[in-house]
């Protein structure tokens, strides 16, 4: 989790900096690094715009899908827990819904993971859906593609996704 909130840092104040030498509100980077060439620096209204947007909206894309598939996880580790406690539930309830400590913990449980459980689901769809789509659809350049591919595998055919920078 660490190291995909650090990979987000790094993409974002990559995008960040970018969008703004691009509108112009910071020069003294840009200024900097031109300082020593022998050429003058480029203006930032002489780069073109979408390309600058289009790769700031794969950035920010690129997070939400990693934001989305951590949301995923959860939402599995909490799906797994419930399911667990269901069956704790079952073995220590009867048909008439008396159940002994342990049921009625295991049920407790259910309620209090039934909330987290429904929010990292809606997160992992949102996120992985809102970064899929600005990852897909950043294909103005003719060298960035991406592509939804199948794949055969040992026991049948997988899904994936490639892309090219």
């Amino acid at each position: 989790m660490l190291a995909s909130a650090l990979v987000a840092c790094v993409l974002l104040q990559r995008s960040v900096s970018q969008l703004l030498l691009s509108i112009g509100l910071l020069t003294s980077v840009s200024s900097a690094s031109c300082a020593s060439r022998s050429r003058p620096p480029e203006s930032p209204a002489a780069a073109p715009e979408s390309s600058a947007r289009s790769h700031t909206a794969r950035n920010f894309g690129w997070v939400g899908v990693g934001l989305g598939a951590e949301a995923a996880v959860g939402a599995i580790a909490t799906s797994v827990i419930m399911l667990h406690d269901k069956s704790v539930r079952d073995s220590n309830c009867n048909v008439e819904k008396v159940c002994s400590p342990a049921g009625l913990d295991a049920n407790q449980d259910i309620g209090l993971l039934s909330g987290w459980n429904v929010g990292t689901w809606v997160f992992a769809a949102a996120g992985l859906g809102i970064g899929g789509y600005l990852v897909w659809r950043d294909s103005d350049d003719g060298e960035q593609r991406t592509a939804i591919t199948v794949s055969p595998m040992g026991s049948g055919a997988g899904l994936g996704v490639r892309s090219s920078f």
